[in-house]
């Protein structure tokens, strides 16, 4: 096949290729998608044979689902295109996406889309079917994620002097504290419950489940799992973050809510940037700052605020 859809059965050659990609992240990865979905069809997108975007639909039952703790998943392009200039990207991204939609929209009749902060474009989602929209339309949701650079800092103090006052009282505060760098899963898992038990909220098993099955299955050297302990040796707080080619993404965090005030978890998103630095991330994601009281928190570590798109096409509609 020369130009069109081309189902990817190999996982090693499909996770090379989204590692290398600007847009590619942990969720697109095999491992990652085993963790969290049922299946999983992916597709690359080839122009004279050779592939220059991957396309990744998780299902359940068949259909189209976004899974749970899964963003920017959808879609990636290759690295070459990568490397053009802004005007050449970003019009090789509006007519690659142009051209697959059609093909994609015809797999599913409720196809569930999430994209990478960096494709913003979403010009040919909205002109889709525009002609002819008894043949259904694409839903458009704008989210937000908070993003830190790790290159404008070189050592703790720097980071530290970087951020706002409140988070630096965090930090004194968690002193007596000691971090681990040694999964203990159960007692992450204890710990995630107790962060919803707080609002109420029982986490279901299937959830408990999910979470175990990520953190088990994070390779070597792409995360880290924290947990940081008390001087009664009680863990306390917990974070989980996954690792791409130049990005971390914070993606788990469990608290004990009777020590919210020891600053554990400000000394966890520290300990984390400073490790994914010396890992070689160039940015830090806190995946999601959507709710504005944990936005503020998120962006007080002096995170940029990004928009990202989320999408689901609508069959048959007035609207």
């Amino acid at each position: 096949m020369s130009r069109g859809l081309r189902r990817c059965e190999d996982h090693a050659v499909w996770d090379d290729f989204c590692r290398e990609s600007g847009e590619g992240s942990p969720f697109m990865e095999s491992w990652f998608v085993e963790a969290t979905s049922a299946a999983a069809d992916r597709y690359f997108w080839c122009e004279a044979g050779k592939p220059v975007a991957a396309i990744l639909i998780p299902t359940r039952n068949g259909r189209s689902f976004r899974p749970k703790f899964s963003v920017h998943h959808s879609l990636c392009f290759s690295a070459e295109i990568g490397l053009l200039p802004p005007s050449e990207k970003i019009r090789a991204h509006y007519d690659l996406l142009g051209a697959i939609l059609p093909e994609i929209a015809a797999l599913d009749d409720g196809l569930c889309l999430s994209f990478h902060p960096g494709i913003l474009d979403m010009r040919p989602l909205q002109w889709h079917n525009f002609d002819a929209p008894q043949k259904g339309h694409f839903r458009i949701n704008v989210r937000y994620t908070a993003i830190r650079s790790l290159l404008n800092f070189d050592t703790e103090a720097d980071l530290l002097c970087d951020i706002r006052k409140d988070r630096r009282t965090d930090f004194r505060k968690s002193a007596p504290l000691t971090v681990s760098d040694q999964p203990d899963i159960d007692a992450f898992l204890s710990l995630y419950a107790m962060t919803f038990q707080r609002q109420n909220i029982e986490v279901g098993d299937d959830t408990l489940a999910m979470v175990r099955n990520i953190l088990k299955s994070i390779p070597e050297k792409r995360g880290l799992v924290l947990t940081a302990i008390d001087r009664e040796s009680r863990p306390v707080s917990a974070t989980a973050v996954l690792m791409g080619k130049r990005r971390a993404y914070s993606l788990l965090t469990a608290n004990d809510p009777a020590c919210r005030k020891l600053g554990a978890n400000t000394r966890l998103v520290i300990e984390a940037m400073l490790r994914s630095r010396q890992a070689g991330m160039s940015d830090f994601d806190f995946v999601g700052a959507n709710s504005p009281n944990r936005a503020d928190y998120k962006l007080s570590f002096n995170a940029e605020l990004k928009p990202y798109f989320e999408a689901q096409f609508i069959q048959n509609t007035s609207e």
